[in-house]
């Protein structure tokens, strides 16, 4: 399927697909709103980030919380199979250990479904030590 035809079928279920660049190897994963309350919120907590040169435009990525949240609810989505999406949870909750909105991640967790998986998450990550 060509890449127009993915990006209106992911807008159509509001899915999601990947856009490769093959020249950096760069992957970026493009996630359409569900129009949640919590998509809103993301938007709303987007950072805006930039590449080392000053060539490259400005681009906005979510934030480190929010991501553990999309995380987790696309893992209980693949009925708690997808190894990938457990494990860049692990990831991203040990690198931002220090710096972590554990408040935030506990008000949005119930609200996805995902409260059991966060507290597991946290726990494996080693914030309930």
């Amino acid at each position: 399927m060509s890449m127009p035809h993915l990006l209106r079928d992911a807008v159509r279920h509001k899915s999601s697909c990947n856009l490769y660049h093959f020249a950096t190897g760069i992957k970026i994963d493009i996630f359409v709103s569900k129009n949640r309350p919590f998509d809103a919120e993301v938007i709303a907590r987007r950072e805006l980030e930039t590449m080392d040169d000053d060539q490259t435009p400005a681009f906005f990525v979510e934030s480190a919380e929010d991501l553990v949240l999309s995380k987790l609810s696309w893992f209980k989505q693949t009925n708690l199979s997808s190894d990938r999406q457990w494990n860049d949870v692990l990831a991203l909750l040990k690198i931002q250990i220090l710096n972590c909105d554990t408040d935030y991640l506990e008000k949005w967790a119930p609200e996805l479904g995902v409260s059991d998986l966060l507290e597991k998450a946290l726990d494996e990550a080693g914030y309930n030590e």
